[in-house]
């Protein structure tokens, strides 16, 4: 099993994590703490089910909120976007990272889900 910092998944989100973080110090005032706020938990949450998925036993159910986590940024973002509150070029540089970390995670599941979840002894 890979440490989790040297997962080419954990790497795109810890840059969509800065990015947003980045993007949040720019936004007006009034929109940082809500709109920002969660611009940064969701991008934080995805890293944590990135390493939680990475040290567990059985890690679909920690890629799901992963992928969950990742559906609310997008969303997030979007939004964020439509109102103005981020530039133009930000969001071209996040969403990419978004549709990266989500087909990433998605092989990842799928690889995990057909993995048995231990293997069987050899002695009788």
């Amino acid at each position: 099993m890979a440490i989790h910092t040297e997962l080419a998944v954990y790497k795109a989100a810890m840059e969509l994590t800065i990015l947003c973080s980045r993007l949040v110090a720019h936004m007006p005032r009034n929109h940082r703490a809500v709109d920002g706020a969660r611009l940064v938990a969701y991008s934080r949450a995805v890293v944590r089910h990135i390493r939680l998925a990475n040290q567990a036993a059985d890690k679909v159910p920690h890629i799901e909120q992963l992928l969950d986590n990742l559906g609310g940024l997008e969303v997030e973002i979007t939004v964020c976007s439509d109102l103005r509150l981020i530039s133009t070029s930000g969001f071209s540089k996040a969403a990419p990272l978004v549709g990266s970390i989500s087909r990433q995670a998605g092989g990842w599941k799928k690889a995990s889900a057909s993995k048995p979840d231990s293997r069987p002894s050899r002695r009788p």
